[in-house]
């Protein structure tokens, strides 16, 4: 859209003669797209999904999604960080929305101008309903923002423990080459919770790595519960 216009105002501004002709064409095809009023109404569903899924409406969600062309905006960005409707609503804690997106086919992995998911925003609000629905759905914990961290790591820098042991879980089993790639994963973790002053986080990660076969989370939990002095 920025080069329409750039290229739109190139091609009154220089003599038509040098500019190139194919520019001029790009130009002119771009300004038809942005005014194409299939496309307007896709923009404009858009949005109104978006506001939908972030008061909760789920009658709203429902009914835009049962349209023949919720493919033209299901998946649409919105607004400067552009993020999907159901970014908007993980990022609101609105579980029963982002169900209905999910069963309608929204892509969990979408990420924002942050880089960051849908999976990333529910954890960083500590939002445990929003888990399964995305997680069944096949978003992953894998993936890393513009940032470095995962949604692992959003979750421990807020100091949301137990998210973090459901994420573990998930990644586990999301990841073919478990045991080193997980233990650096924890280890980066740690790194995020004890900056932030996470301490219950901490210990939490620490039991982890130190066990020796597998993730034992709710052995490791409990040891994080424990009393300290």
């Amino acid at each position: 859209l920025h080069m329409s216009r750039t290229l739109g105002a190139s091609a009154h501004l220089v003599h038509p003669h040098l500019v190139h002709p194919h520019l001029v064409h790009l130009a002119r095809t771009c300004s038809q797209v942005e005014t194409d009023p299939i496309v307007m109404l896709a923009k404009e569903r858009a949005q109104q999904l978006t506001d939908a899924s972030v008061f909760g409406s789920v009658e709203v969600v429902s009914e835009l999604c049962r349209s023949p062309r919720a493919h033209m905006y299901l998946d649409q960005k919105v607004g400067e960080r552009e993020m999907t409707a159901l970014m908007y609503a993980a990022q609101a804690g609105k579980a029963d929305a982002a169900r209905v997106l999910l069963e309608n086919g929204a892509d969990p992995n979408i990420c924002d101008t942050h880089g960051r998911s849908a999976l990333m925003l529910a954890a960083s609000n500590g939002e445990p309903s929003l888990f399964s629905p995305l997680l069944d759905h096949g978003a992953d914990g894998r993936l890393r923002a513009a940032n470095g961290w995962t949604a692992l790591m959003f979750a421990c820098s807020s100091g949301h423990t137990e998210l973090a042991g459901q994420l573990l879980e998930a990644v586990e089993g999301q990841s073919s080459s478990a045991s080193m790639q997980l233990q650096m994963h924890i280890q980066s973790a740690i790194g995020v919770a004890r900056e932030e002053a996470r301490l219950e986080t901490v210990a939490f990660l620490e039991a982890l790595l130190e066990q020796e076969e597998g993730l034992d989370v709710d052995a490791a939990m409990r040891y994080a519960k424990e009393p300290r002095e």
